[in-house]
């Protein structure tokens, strides 16, 4: 059971959003693993509880831990969300010296975005041009693992009730 909160101030627009898991916890955990193929896939629907971890061998020690990111997102928010949150912190790790850690960040940061289908081009694109690109975007196939010991994660099958 899954019960989304959504809070919204008429005065000053603050938006807030939070989702609760309020089913029991399962005898089984759960673990799911997709194999993204295609563009398309970035699409699915993935319900993370606060017991979750997602995995992508991929990116090497990469994870995205319990207790962060929960809720529902598609694929691709997930993973953009990912890259902000590493990218926003990028200057601290420069001040406090960890050049080490600084270039791992960046370099699961352009994976991140490899993922994602974006890439490094810079100035402006028509609107034509950005939707060729888009519907021609060519992402590298990865696996993605949700490990749930609780059970209460998802991702979405659009081909249900085939596997």
């Amino acid at each position: 059971e899954i019960c989304i909160m959504t809070l919204i101030c008429p005065d000053c627009n603050f938006r807030n959003s939070e989702t609760i898991f309020g089913g029991a916890i399962k005898e089984k955990g759960e673990k799911i693993t997709l194999t993204v193929h295609f563009p398309d896939d970035l699409n699915r629907q993935i319900v993370k509880s606060e017991s979750a971890e997602i995995k992508i061998p991929y990116l090497d020690d990469f994870e995205i831990s319990r207790r962060t990111q929960v809720g529902v997102f598609t694929l691709e928010g997930l993973l953009k969300n990912a890259s902000i949150n590493l990218e926003s912190q990028q200057s601290e790790r420069l001040l406090l010296g960890e050049v080490d850690n600084f270039h791992r960040c960046r370099l699961v940061i352009y994976k991140l975005r490899t993922l994602l289908g974006e890439s490094e081009q810079s100035g402006e694109e028509s609107s034509y041009d950005e939707l060729a690109n888009e519907q021609t975007k060519r992402i590298p196939p990865f696996t993605l693992i949700l490990d749930d010991p609780a059970g209460n994660s998802f991702i979405e099958n659009p081909n249900a009730p085939l596997p």
